[in-house]
């Protein structure tokens, strides 16, 4: 009797620790499978909302625009920078060299006398160079003074003006002007 009551006592242990060991399984494959759903969800959310390429690659479009410019069909140059490309290359130097004009560190010197060319060429303001060089109305604003500034310095160099002497009933209309 002592045996069988040993017995039953280890028969009802043993049972109970697989009992035990089998919730312990299901409490383990439920909160394995919540985790692996919340981080499903996380990854999800991320890539939603953080994980977001650029619409649009804006050096790539600058790049290709000034290309188009400044090594494209020497029509294009001049239609649109009023410079063929040599006399644009000639003044980008001499701004540089006598203008003081210096290249920043987003933007070279050419890409900031085209734009102040094609802004000065077809009148443009700089709401519309911004779309075409794909910079910050800011950027364009301060690089235009920034060229008009190094032109200010060459002008007296390279501009000649002409003194007119207006005589007459012409000088009294031209006066107010």
């Amino acid at each position: 009797m002592d045996s069988s009551v040993v017995d039953n006592s280890i028969t009802s242990r043993k049972r109970k620790r697989d009992e035990d060991e089998e919730e312990i399984e299901k409490t383990m494959f439920v909160i394995v499978s919540v985790i692996t759903m919340l981080l499903g969800v996380m990854a999800w959310y991320h890539n939603k909302y953080f994980a977001k390429e650029p619409a649009r690659d804006w050096e790539l479009e600058r790049r290709s625009f000034l290309n188009r410019l400044y090594r494209g069909a020497e029509r294009d140059c001049v239609e649109q920078l009023r410079l063929s490309k040599r006399a644009f290359f000639k003044l980008c130097r001499i701004l540089q060299e006598k203008g003081q004009l210096v290249r920043t560190r987003n933007v070279p010197t050419t890409e900031a006398v085209a734009m102040f060319l094609h802004i000065l060429a077809h009148n443009l303001k700089y709401r519309v160079v911004h779309f075409s060089y794909c910079r910050s109305k800011e950027t364009i604003s301060r690089q235009f003074n920034n060229v008009l500034r190094a032109m200010m310095k060459v002008g007296n160099d390279y501009l000649k003006f002409h003194d007119y002497n207006l005589e007459g009933s012409e000088a009294n209309k031209w006066r107010w002007f």
